[in-house]
């Protein structure tokens, strides 16, 4: 097998799925970077909590976010459910 079946996590990446209005927290990983790629759907990517940052990313857009940085996941696709692949460094 080449690969893994939709939703199932390997040790780098997995695949998730966020309902409209949902949100997912991330923690930090002091290790490595974290890269999250928008299949489906709108995210607001969120960050900071001391004077919050956020970026918002549509289908077909990659955000890097670096090692020991915790986010927040929104969906802020109207009605549709976001999905994601998160691949940890």
């Amino acid at each position: 097998m080449t690969h893994l079946p939709t939703g199932v996590a390997s040790g780098r990446s997995e695949t998730i799925s966020i309902l409209a209005g949902r949100e997912r927290a991330e923690p930090a990983c002091d290790l490595a970077p974290l890269l999250l790629y928008v299949v489906e759907g709108q995210v607001a990517v969120a960050w900071n909590e001391e004077s919050p940052r956020s970026v918002t990313a549509s289908a077909g857009d990659t955000v890097l976010v670096p090692a020991g940085i915790a986010i927040r996941t929104c969906n802020t696709s109207p009605g549709t459910t976001s999905r994601l692949i998160l691949v940890r460094g």
